[in-house]
């Protein structure tokens, strides 16, 4: 499994739009295998998600994101588990574990029963 995650100083990037930074981490049996750093500066939504899509990640871990990234990386084909904050490993770890869902990591104010419940932003998932 692969998984990619916006980040800055450590922590998963607040806002994926802006994010620059990016790991690109190898999960197998239930463990970290490979982290791979790359960055992605400038160039707009539609490159960020083709060089995203080029990795074939499994899923994108990540803070707020726009509703038109979001929309380009699912027609991507690319799976989001979005409002996601918190330190990068342990976030990982978290995900890794299937605890990524308690309360711990989700961002401040912007989750609650829309997000429990499957709405945003107007339409169901």
């Amino acid at each position: 499994m692969k998984i990619v995650i916006p980040y800055s100083q450590g922590r998963v990037s607040p806002v994926f739009d802006v994010a620059e930074h990016f790991y690109l981490v190898e999960i197998k049996d239930g463990r970290e295998l490979a982290r791979r750093e790359f960055r992605f500066a400038g160039g707009g939504i539609f490159p960020k998600t083709r060089m995203l899509s080029e990795f074939n990640p499994d899923a994108v871990i990540c803070g707020a994101i726009s509703g038109i990234q979001e929309n380009a990386l699912r027609n991507a084909g690319i799976r989001l588990v979005p409002f996601v904050c918190g330190e990068v490993d342990e976030v990982l770890k978290a995900f890794i574990q299937g605890r990524l869902t308690n309360g711990a990591f989700h961002m401040p104010g912007c989750c609650g029963r829309r997000r429990r419940y499957g709405y945003r932003g107007g339409r169901r998932n």
